[in-house]
């Protein structure tokens, strides 16, 4: 009897292991539901999707219209801009930028899980509270839903250092609009590695160099040079 018990508490455990081993080991699409609030123009998604192989996201941001590909392993951030209908010789082209995530921006926010949990998505949802200082170096906080049971071991771009993958979160993208993005459906699998590379045809810049490019846009379309990107 007393051996069985062991065997069954071993086989517990492996499958507690297994649960926790999704993260940075999990494939699949989380689609959300946005919500937006504000001034709210015309024409807005109102859908969202974020594909995960194992330790990599990809996801097409809203605001500068890239292709966004995270690596959790590395610590980079990939942005791919697709300039080629601008018919500037000195802009048009496929270009992207990578960036190496600094130990340091892992430190900016802290994270308490409060142990509240609900269901989204077919998936455990927990509240967390995020800490951290705002540009006048005061503290604030925000409250967010995430799921340990899936995505990278850690977040790169909305919640930096978050052991966990984001589902119910809100952006403040201008002081009048801001966004609640809701995760509705988890596709398991479906998604293979090639699909998170870096897509042929791609020039890399560096950030100078493409704020330079920014910057001749933003003049032939009669803006200010000074707005950095």
């Amino acid at each position: 009897m007393k051996k069985q018990f062991i065997l069954f508490a071993l086989m517990v455990s492996a499958f507690s292991l297994g649960l926790f081993a999704q993260q940075g080991k999990w494939a699949g699409t989380i689609k959300y539901q946005l919500t937006w609030s504000g001034d709210v123009p015309q024409g807005l998604p109102a859908e969202y999707e974020v594909k995960v192989f194992e330790e990599k996201t990809k996801y097409m941001d809203m605001t500068m219209g890239a292709v966004v590909i995270t690596d959790a392993q590395r610590k980079n951030i990939t942005l791919m801009f697709d300039f080629s209908q601008i018919p500037l010789e000195d802009v048009s082209g496929k270009w992207y930028i990578r960036e190496k995530v600094a130990d340091s921006a892992f430190a900016l926010v802290s994270y308490n899980f409060t142990g509240k949990t609900k269901e989204m998505a077919g998936k455990t949802a927990h509240e967390v509270v995020a800490t951290y200082k705002n540009a006048e170096n005061i503290e604030e906080t925000e409250t967010f839903w995430a799921c340990k049971d899936l995505g990278p071991s850690v977040e790169m771009t909305n919640y930096p250092g978050l052991q966990a993958m984001p589902f119910e979160y809100t952006v403040q993208y201008a002081e009048t609009l801001s966004c609640t993005f809701t995760a509705v459906e988890v596709i398991e699998g479906k998604v293979k590695k090639t699909d998170l590379l870096l897509e042929t045809g791609y020039e890399e810049l560096t950030m100078e160099e493409f704020q330079e490019k920014i910057q001749i846009l933003q003049q032939a379309m009669g803006g200010g040079a000074e707005e950095d990107f």
